[in-house]
């Protein structure tokens, strides 16, 4: 719910594994994306999470990779995938993307 809330209607959010989520935001620039990306991170660091009437601490590692003309499905998954676990590695909190040459910081210039 969280992520949903700073989505727009036209994007998709679904599960993609046990604590991994995908998210397909059509006709996006990939600095639009990154936008959309920081938007995320920020509500979830920002949100109030409890369990238990305890308050819990949720980060979000993110790993962002744009479709480009003559891209395979597999190929945008692995690139998307490598840079999560990048993000992960960071600390993270963070995000990574991959700017069509390399990989690189979701808050690189």
């Amino acid at each position: 719910r969280v992520l949903q809330a700073v989505l727009r209607e036209m994007d998709y959010l679904a599960r993609w594994g046990g604590e991994e989520f995908a998210v397909i935001l059509p006709a996006t620039t990939l600095r639009d994306a990154r936008r959309a990306a920081q938007r995320c991170l920020e509500a979830v660091a920002n949100h109030n999470f409890e369990y238990d009437h305890e308050p819990v601490t949720v980060t979000v590692s993110l790993g962002l990779s744009e479709v480009v003309p003559g891209d395979e499905f597999d190929v945008v998954i692995r690139r998307a995938d490598e840079a999560l676990y990048l993000s992960k590695a960071a600390g993270r909190n963070c995000g990574h993307f991959h700017s069509g040459d390399d990989f690189l910081a979701l808050d690189s210039p």
